[in-house]
């Protein structure tokens, strides 16, 4: 995935942004691990994308951060975050949703990076 950067927009620091980015989805899924209550897994992953959006919002274009941030399932998890909450087989699809709305945004996030790696190295080399 191509980034299109806002006006002025430094490549380099937008490839940093999203490297942050990517490495706070990673500590959703690794360092809290299985150990954090699906619920408040849920609540961390809603945090990240605040975090996300603060990251690359002045970077990239409000389509790219709706692709990698602002996506369906993120809607979908923020809409329905209320009712979530409880135990047993909600509590487990829960853990799940959340576990696959982070793994997606840590694969798009990498092929972002990647995609503007190659183009600032295109445009050096």
């Amino acid at each position: 995935m191509l980034i299109t950067p806002r006006p002025g927009a430094d490549r380099k620091v937008i490839l940093r942004a999203l490297q942050g980015a990517c490495r706070e989805a990673e500590l959703i899924l690794l360092d809290r691990g299985t150990e954090e209550e699906p619920f408040d897994r849920l609540l961390h992953y809603l945090e990240w994308t605040t975090i996300a959006a603060h990251l690359l919002r002045p970077h990239v274009s409000d389509k790219d951060l709706d692709h990698l941030v602002f996506t369906p399932s993120y809607h979908s998890l923020l809409g329905s975050c209320g009712s979530l909450e409880g135990d047993g087989a909600k509590s487990q699809l829960v853990y799940r949703l959340v576990e696959l709305a982070a793994d997606e945004r840590i694969q798009a996030l990498q092929e972002a990076e990647a995609a503007l790696d190659a183009q600032i190295l295109n445009l050096i080399g």
